[in-house]
C-alpha cells in the first residue's frame, strides 16, 4: 500500500511480539507511532506491572492513580490474558487504603472475567491486605507473596495448577488443606512463613500430590502436624524451622518429615533441623537411596554430641552422596572454644564403614562466618581425612588474612586422603581465591 511503511504493514501477531519485549508503559505509547498500531497493545498477552519501576521518573505520580491505570490495563485487553505479574512490594499505602483494596480486589476479578489467565503473579507490601481469591479455570502458575487469603464460597481449586509459590502468607488451616487437596497436579510447592488466620492458630498440614517433584517449607509459626502422607516423584526439599525452639515435639515432626522424602535426589535441611533430629531416635537402617546432593545449617555454637551423632547419622544413611553443602553460623553464646574441642576430639580422625565418604562423595563446600573458624577447621579436616574420591573441597568466608594463614597453615598440615583433591578458599567480599593442593 502506498505510503505505508515496513513496520506498518507487518502482521498482528508480530507486532504484539514486537511490544511484548519492551516495558508495559512503552508498548501503550506505541498507539502514538501510526493508525495501524493504535490498538496493537491490546492484544498483548501478559502484564507485567511494577509499581516502583513505574514511579521512577514521575513526580506527579499517585499510588491511587497508578491503580487506575492498571485496571484500565486489564480492562482494555482484548485478547485472552495469559500471563499477569503485579509488583506492589514497594506501594506503602496497601491495607491502609480501603479504596485501594477494593480496587486491586476488583482488578482481579476482572482478570478471572477476562479468562484464559495462566500465570498469576502478585507481591504485596509488608501490611496485610486480604484477597478473595477466586478459582482460576487455566491457571497452571500462581505466586503469592505478603497478603492474607480467603477462599470465597464455592471455590473449586485450580485443576491445572503445576507451580504453586506463598511467601508470608496468612491463611486459615482449613483453607490451605482444601488448596492443595484441589491442586492435585502440583509438580512444585513451595510454603514459605505462611502462618494461620483465625482458629486454630497452629497449622496441620498433609501433603499428598501424586505428581510433586519440587518442595520447599519454611516455618516460623507453630506447627501442630506436619506430613508428606504421599510423594512418590518428590525429587527436591527444603525444609526449614525459623525461630522454633528445638522442642520434643518438633523433633518428631522433623523426623517424619525427613523419613518421608527418602526418595529425593537433593536436601536441604535450613537453620535448626539438624539440631532438633538429635532430640529424637533416628532409624539405623534409614537410607536415602537417590540422594545425590545435600545441604544443611548448623549453628556453630550450639553444637553437642548428639548433633554430631544426627550429623554421623545422616552421612551413614546417604551411601551415593556426590555433593555436599555446610553453611556454618555463630549463635549469641560464646561456646565456640568448647564447640572446637568437642568437634576436634569427635571427627579429627579416621572413619570407617560411611559408604559416601569411601566412595561417591566428590565435592565439598563449607560456607562460614568470622566467628566459627576453629570449628570449621576441624569439619574440614574431617573430609580431608576421609573422603577418599574427594575432587573438590570449596571454603567459602568473610574472614580477615591472619585468620586465614592461621587456616592455611592447620590444613596444610592434614595428611589428605584424596591425593587428586583441590582446596579452594575463597573470600566473598574481595573475592580473592587461595588454591591448596592443587596439582
Amino acid at each position: 500500500m502506498a505510503g505505508e511503511d515496513g513496520f506498518s504493514s507487518l502482521p498482528i501477531e508480530i507486532k504484539t511480539f514486537i511490544l511484548s519485549l519492551v516495558e508495559v508503559k512503552e508498548a501503550v505509547r506505541s498507539s502514538a507511532l501510526a493508525r495501524s498500531w493504535r490498538q496493537v497493545w491490546t492484544h498483548l498477552p501478559c502484564l507485567r506491572l511494577n509499581y516502583r519501576r513505574d514511579r521512577q521518573g514521575c513526580s506527579d505520580f499517585t499510588d491511587v492513580s497508578w491503580l487506575e491505570r492498571v485496571r484500565h490495563l486489564v480492562s482494555s485487553i482484548q485478547g485472552p490474558l495469559l500471563v499477569f505479574e503485579l509488583d506492589l512490594s514497594w506501594a506503602m499505602f496497601l491495607g491502609l487504603d480501603l479504596d485501594s483494596g477494593l480496587m486491586l480486589q476488583s482488578t482481579i476479578d476482572l482478570l478471572l472475567q477476562k479468562g484464559g489467565v495462566e500465570t498469576l503473579d502478585l507481591s504485596f507490601p509488608t501490611s496485610r491486605w486480604l484477597l478473595h481469591l477466586p478459582s482460576f479455570d487455566n491457571m497452571q502458575v500462581l505466586i503469592l507473596s505478603h497478603c492474607d487469603i480467603i477462599l470465597p464460597d464455592g471455590f473449586l481449586g485450580f485443576n491445572r495448577l503445576r507451580t504453586l509459590r506463598m511467601l508470608d502468607i496468612g491463611i486459615r488451616n482449613y483453607d490451605m488443606n482444601f488448596f492443595l487437596q484441589t491442586s492435585r497436579n502440583l509438580t512444585s510447592l513451595a510454603i514459605l512463613r505462611c502462618h494461620p488466620l483465625g482458629e486454630p492458630l497452629t497449622f496441620s498440614i498433609n501433603i499428598s500430590l501424586p505428581l510433586l517433584k519440587n518442595l520447599e517449607f519454611e516455618t516460623i509459626s507453630e506447627i501442630e502436624t506436619l506430613s508428606i502422607v504421599s510423594a512418590p516423584h518428590l525429587e527436591h526439599a527444603m525444609i526449614a524451622f525459623r525461630y522454633l525452639s528445638c522442642s520434643l515435639n518438633v523433633a518428631r515432626m522433623l523426623r517424619g518429615l525427613v523419613t518421608n522424602v527418602d526418595r529425593v535426589s537433593s536436601l536441604e535441611l535450613q537453620f535448626d533441623v539438624v539440631r532438633s533430629l538429635s532430640l529424637v531416635s533416628l532409624p539405623s537402617n534409614f537410607t536415602f537411596a537417590q540422594l545425590r546432593y545435600f545441604k544443611f545449617y548448623l549453628t556453630i555454637d550450639e553444637v553437642d554430641k548428639r548433633v554430631y551423632e544426627s550429623f554421623g547419622w545422616l552421612l551413614h544413611s546417604m551411601p551415593f552422596l556426590q555433593e555436599l553443602e555446610i553453611a556454618l553460623f555463630g549463635g549469641a553464646n560464646s561456646r565456640f572454644k568448647e564447640t572446637a574441642i568437642l568437634m576436634e576430639e569427635l571427627l579429627v580422625r579416621r572413619h570407617v564403614g560411611w559408604d559416601c565418604l569411601d566412595r561417591t562423595l566428590t565435592k565439598v563446600t563449607v560456607g562460614m562466618s568470622k566467628l566459627d573458624v576453629m570449628s570449621s577447621i576441624a569439619l574440614i579436616k574431617f573430609f580431608l581425612l576421609n573422603a577418599s574420591m574427594l575432587q573438590l573441597m570449596k571454603i567459602v568466608h568473610l574472614m580477615d588474612c591472619d585468620v586465614i594463614q592461621r587456616m592455611i597453615r592447620e590444613l596444610q598440615e592434614v595428611g589428605i586422603t584424596s591425593l587428586g583433591a583441590k582446596v579452594i578458599i575463597f573470600n566473598r567480599d574481595s573475592q580473592e581465591t587461595i588454591f591448596l593442593y592443587d596439582d
